[in-house]
Formats: C-alpha cells, sequence, structure tokens
C-alpha cells in the first residue's frame, strides 16, 4: 500500500509491524510497532503522534488494524481518516452482525456457532478475529480456550477471494484468485491469478458483493473470501482494505487513488482485464529461527524485505515472492529455484 501511495504521488508515512526494506524505501517517515496481536490502544496513539508530529495528514489503515477500529472515532484534530465508518467495519468484522447479515440478504456462508461443539469436534474450525492469513484459523480439535472468535463449519472446495472497489451502492471486480494454503495448515501459502470461474459463479458473485456494498455501506478497495465447487460458493469473511492479492493486478499503480476515489463515491467504469499471463504471489516463512546474513543478495521477484541482521522466528513470514510466467505450472517451476535464493539469505539461529 505504502509503494501504490508513493506512486500515486503522495508523500508516506507508515507505521508497521515489520518496516521492511520496501517500506522504508519509500516512507519519507516510519515507525516500528508492536505486532497485531499486541497492540493496544496506547500504542496506536503513540504511533500515530509520533508519526504525524502533530502536522496535517490522513490516515489510511491496513492489515490487522481494523480489530482496532473503534479508535478511529477519536483521532487528533490534526489527522483525517480515510476508510470506512465504525458501523461499516463493525458489521464486516464481528462475526455475529456478518453473518446475520448475510443471512438476512440470503447469502450464503459456512455453518457458524460460538459455543464449543459438543461433539464430532473435526467438522468444525476455531477462527480467532484478530488474525489475518489464516495465521489463527485451527482445527476444534485443537481448542483448549477461546476468547475472540467462533467455531466454522469444515467444507469442501477452492479457496478464493475477490479484489473490488465500491462506492457504497455497487462494486466493480477487478480479479478473481486461487488460495492455497501451507500444506496441513490454514495459513496462506499462495495467491494464484487469474483464477478462472464459469459466468453462472461470477454473477452470482458479482451479485452478492453488490448486495453487501449497498447493504454495509462499503467503499474502497476491498476483498472477498469464499469457498467454491461448481457452481456453488459459500462465503467466509471481507476484508474492507487493502488486501495482498492488490499486488497481482496490473494496476498497482492507479490503485491507491482509485482506493480514495472510490471512498469518495466514484469507481472506474473500465478497466483492463485480467492478464493472460500466470501471476503468483508466494509467502515464504522461515523454517527455523534464522537471522538474515550481513550483506544479502535478493532476487527481483522477492518483496517485503527484511534488513541485514533481522531476526526471524521459525514460522514467520521472510519475504514475498510475486512471480509471472505464461503458465501456473511456469510459476512453480520458478518459485522452487527463488525458494533456493531466499534461503541462502539466511543463516540459522543456534
Amino acid at each position: 500500500m505504502a509503494e501504490s501511495a508513493t506512486l500515486a504521488g503522495y508523500s508516506v508515512w507508515v507505521a508497521d509491524c515489520f518496516c521492511d526494506s520496501d517500506t522504508v524505501a519509500v516512507a519519507q517517515r516510519h515507525l516500528t510497532i508492536p505486532s497485531l496481536s499486541t497492540l493496544t490502544s496506547t500504542d496506536f496513539f503513540a504511533a500515530i503522534d509520533t508519526l504525524s508530529r502533530g502536522e496535517p495528514c490522513q490516515l489510511v489503515i491496513g492489515t490487522g488494524i481494523e480489530q482496532l477500529y473503534p479508535l478511529i472515532e477519536l483521532l487528533p484534530a490534526n489527522i483525517l481518516y480515510l476508510g470506512n465508518t465504525v458501523q461499516t467495519l463493525s458489521l464486516l468484522r464481528q462475526a455475529k452482525p456478518f453473518f446475520g447479515l448475510l443471512d438476512s440478504l440470503k447469502l450464503p456462508h459456512p455453518a457458524i456457532r460460538f459455543e464449543q461443539p459438543v461433539s464430532n469436534h473435526a467438522a468444525w474450525l476455531y477462527k480467532d478475529l484478530s488474525g489475518y492469513g489464516g495465521q489463527t484459523i485451527q482445527s476444534a480439535l485443537t481448542v483448549s480456550e477461546t476468547t475472540n472468535g467462533y467455531y466454522q463449519g469444515f467444507i469442501s472446495g477452492q479457496s478464493a477471494s475477490i479484489l473490488f472497489l465500491a462506492n457504497g451502492e455497487h462494486a466493480h471486480v477487478l480479479g478473481y484468485n486461487r488460495l492455497i494454503n501451507v500444506k496441513n495448515q490454514f495459513r496462506l501459502a499462495e495467491i494464484r491469478t487469474p483464477l478462472n470461474l464459469s459466468n453462472q459463479l461470477e454473477q452470482q458473485l458479482q451479485k452478492a458483493i453488490n448486495s453487501i456494498t449497498q447493504a454495509t455501506k462499503l467503499k474502497g478497495l476491498c476483498s472477498l473470501d469464499f469457498i467454491f465447487a461448481d457452481n456453488a460458493f459459500s462465503i467466509l469473511e471481507i476484508n474492507p482494505r487493502f488486501s495482498a492479492s492488490a499486488e497481482l493486478t496490473t494496476h498497482h499503480a492507479q490503485l491507491f487513488q482509485w482506493h480514495l476515489n472510490a471512498l469518495n463515491g466514484e469507481i472506474p467504469t473500465n478497466t483492463t482485464n485480467l492478464p493472460h499471463s500466470a501471476r503468483l504471489l508466494a509467502f515464504f516463512y522461515a523454517e527455523q529461527n534464522s537471522v538474515v546474513i550481513d550483506h544479502p543478495v535478493w532476487p527481483e521477484s522477492c518483496h517485503d524485505l527484511p534488513a541485514a541482521g533481522s531476526y526471524i522466528q521459525q514460522g514467520s513470514p521472510v519475504c514475498t515472492i510475486i512471480i509471472e510466467a505464461e503458465t501456473h505450472a511456469d510459476c512453480q517451476q520458478a518459485l522452487q529455484k527463488q525458494h533456493l535464493l531466499v534461503q541462502q539469505n539466511l543463516c540459522i539461529d543456534s
């Protein structure tokens, strides 16, 4: 998002958990904040105060920060928030209102419950609302204590997402993406585009995001996660902000301005079709506790790069890899080579 804002001509000040090299390179000011799972309201206000220095600016929120959405109504006078209202975020980012909304709109979703199932635990997943990218999803078989989540019935099918722009009344689809999880986990491993769906399924999904947009007054660049099999689909969640799939569009330079325009009610009437070539975004996770070597040499396909000397805990993301090729099979072949090159920039922390 910081890169897209810079390409659109804006001066960027960033508060981020990672402050990777890419972000630091485009940001005029940057500040590392605690992990989103531990970020408090005090941390939030301290960060924006430090970054803004009391100067007039505009605030756009990114991944994970929506868990603190009530705070946007308490911003200091020098900061203008650009994004969805607290009411809209409340509808979309709390399980009971969101799935209640889907029921009222007669839109399909998995079975939902808020108490631990008494039997057949293998048929249920537990989802903590504070997470993203599948990091906090686990089988109900392994849940011992619940706090801020709900149980979702397991359903078979392919995981996917829609990237779209909304203006409070209508939604404009930018692309459909296939989501691939880490083997035997629910954590997101890859995003692949384009995803070719039947005309019937695309029409149903377009109708669904239009209905949700109108019911919630949703605005800006957003994504919807769903599972599908044949022409049937089931909605999992709405992300009312930039998502990782935005990095796979051919409109990267325009995305941030399109986002701001959509917040003001304007969405493009025409966009270029999805590229015929295959594109892939992969998350490279540390296999062991690691440290980035002193003089890393990253492949050009790598993004969100950690600085030299960074400590990366086992299972945490090292970087993302974006590949374009003729086919998805070609992307996978290239990805294996990139994995080996990335690994050379890490040493095992003993």
